[in-house]
């Protein structure tokens, strides 16, 4: 090959190379051209801002501006963002995929989903305030309870509110008149790509590790450790609750079946049985650094140092609310520590009459069963509820026209035991009662403060009112016990708080150490007083899902099998709570910690309960 030849074949290979860069141009522009760089720069406007909302009006931000002062906290609050931002990322871009497959535009899309986000965000940080716990997935399911303590609250809006609204409104600003590019409905073959890969998308979250590994047994901490769409991700995948690892209803059948049912065509003495779960009632000034101008809680003091009383607190499984979760471990001696976080049994598990419960063992002893709540019966399901409970009455504020308001604007307590007399009073001569009755007085707000009444705590309304309406609890609690002294037949009384007000008095007060900063938000009295000679007994810790035990064996009352079991599971663990179980040293436990003596046995409860929620 010659000189000439040469040089003309490698003009060819010249030729053809920039021949082929120019095809890889063009197919570049082709590609970003389908890509749309402004439809990826709008998707990315909406998620971030979204982002920056969530954080906002969730109250989820990881610092403040004043601590964040270091390299080590600008380094830790960099990665915990990055985690949120990813968690947030790979469960809102699947829930983008399927919308956007639906309307087929992309900034509709973007708008569509961040309204849903902002309506979501905007409710949470109004619960949020109003009693201190964030939204979970049970709450939708107890709106009409919600819409109806809803009057009279008051909100205090801060900053990070309101710039959460204007984060919304300058990104939909943005984009809708300066972001312009074709919003062309896509073609039926590419939305229903993007559905399929959202869909699939959505299944493995569903199905991976990631979702498994977030922690959501305080559901505040979690939404501000992971991030808001992670946690409700988590809170979907639980609606339905699993089988127990290593389950079987055969065995624990087995189990029951050792221990003798003493209710069993009994024919011995039995009293009358008054049970009264008090709404927030709580002995804050024991628990918290109050300093109160004088005890709010005179009677209960002296109660509980007198005779024929057998006191002590019970460790809640709720903090500022969740009434009916703290009914539902009383009634059926079931913690809801192996239930998903946030969980309302009345609302979500219970659908056909329940077998195992106070009432069934009540009703098996001949008694006359009432269950009383003087709020509204559309409260948590409970006339729906009470009914498959089995009790032969039920009340509900609307069947109670003599009930009183107090200043708080709800159902007096001494109006409401007023209902208690007239039931005794009325009865068969030789009929036994049961009442179970829920009070509403204490519910919050606290705003609303009696002028004449004591200030305990002047320079803070909001406590200054609780306290005034525990007083008034107080007080109608000294006239239920001396109507009680009086009353010619022997009956026993059960009185306890649900949980404690949702008031953040740990971070204004703080704890003054008589529990743990985990326990001290978490503990209500308990007193059981009867109108005859019981064993006197003070001092005593123990959890809501024991207290009906307690209450059989103060009142030397017969035993069913599965409240016997809950007696032999109480010697070793006296405490078990939502947020942790206490065994017989007094060393608490996670309710997962393979490391606890006591894993194998709380397992087991764990698969008893289910068995009785679910199978029995």
């Amino acid at each position: 090959m010659n000189v000439v030849e040469k040089t003309e074949e490698i003009n060819i290979a010249e030729k053809k190379i920039l021949t082929n860069s120019e095809k890889v141009k063009k197919g570049i522009k082709s590609v970003l051209k389908k890509i749309n760089i402004k439809k990826i720069g709008a998707i990315l406007l909406i998620f971030v801002s979204c982002y920056i909302s969530m954080e906002l009006l969730n109250g989820i931000t990881e610092f403040t501006i004043g601590e964040v002062s270091t390299f080590a906290d600008v380094s830790l609050w960099i990665s915990r963002v990055l985690k949120k931002v990813f968690f947030s990322a790979i469960v809102l871009f699947p829930l983008y995929l399927i919308m956007k497959s639906l309307v087929g535009k992309t900034k509709f899309t973007c708008t569509f989903l961040y309204t849903i986000i902002i309506i979501f965000s905007i409710a949470n940080y109004i619960v949020t305030k109003v009693r201190g716990i964030s939204i979970t997935i049970s709450d939708f399911y107890a709106i009409k309870t919600a819409i109806n303590v809803a009057k009279g609250i008051k909100i205090k809006f801060g900053w990070d509110f309101f710039f959460g609204i204007l984060a919304f409104v300058v990104s939909n600003i943005v984009l809708w008149k300066y972001i312009k590019f074709d919003e062309k409905k896509s073609k039926k073959r590419i939305r229903f790509s993007e559905a399929l890969l959202g869909i699939i998308l959505i299944y493995g979250i569903f199905n991976s590790q990631v979702l498994s590994d977030i922690k959501i047994w305080d559901i505040n901490v979690s939404y501000k450790e992971s991030g808001v769409p992670i946690v409700i991700a988590r809170m979907i995948h639980d609606l339905k609750v699993p089988k127990p690892e290593n389950y079987n209803s055969e065995q624990l059948k087995e189990v029951l079946a050792q221990y003798k049912d003493d209710t069993d065509e009994y024919e011995g003495k039995i009293p009358n049985v008054i049970v009264v779960m008090n709404e927030s009632f709580a002995d804050v000034n024991d628990l918290f650094n109050i300093d109160v101008s004088e005890d709010n809680l005179p009677y209960y003091h002296q109660l509980i140092n007198g005779e024929d009383v057998v006191s002590g607190f019970v460790h809640s499984s709720k903090y500022g609310g969740g009434t009916a979760t703290v009914e539902y471990e009383f009634l059926t001696q079931n913690t809801v520590s192996f239930l998903p976080s946030g969980a309302i049994p009345y609302q979500q598990y219970i659908f056909t009459p329940i077998k195992q419960s106070m009432v069934s063992i009540m009703n098996k002893l001949n008694y006359h069963s009432y269950g009383i709540h003087s709020w509204y019966k559309s409260g948590y399901s409970r006339e729906k509820i009470y009914k498959l409970l089995g009790f032969k009455d039920i009340m509900f504020y609307e069947d109670m026209p003599n009930l009183r308001l107090d200043i708080s604007n709800y159902s007096s307590d001494e109006s409401t035991y007023e209902y208690i007399y007239n039931i005794l009073e009325n009865k068969d001569e030789n009929e036994k009662v049961f009442q179970f009755v829920v009070t509403v007085q204490n519910h919050l707000p606290f705003w609303n403060i009696d002028d004449n009444g004591t200030q305990f705590k002047p320079k803070d309304q909001e406590v200054n009112g609780y306290l005034q309406d525990a007083n008034r609890s107080d007080q109608a609690l000294k006239k239920l016990v001396d109507y009680l002294k009086e009353y010619d037949e022997d009956t026993i009384l059960l009185f306890f708080g649900d949980h404690q007000p949702p008031l953040d008095l740990e971070n204004k007060y703080g704890s003054n150490g008589k529990y743990s900063v985990e326990e001290t938000s978490y503990v209500v009295p308990f007193i059981i007083w009867a109108n005859y000679d019981i064993e006197e007994k003070s001092g005593i810790e123990t959890s809501t899902n024991y207290l009906q035990n307690i209450l059989y064996s103060v009142a030397n009352m017969p035993k069913d099998s599965y409240t016997k079991y809950i007696d032999n599971l109480q010697k070793d663990i006296p405490i078990i709570t939502q947020n942790y179980y206490i065994d017989k040293d007094g060393k608490k436990w996670d309710i997962n910690d393979r490391n606890s003596p006591y894993y194998e046995k709380i397992i087991k409860y764990g698969c008893m309960t289910y068995y009785q929620l679910f199978e029995n």
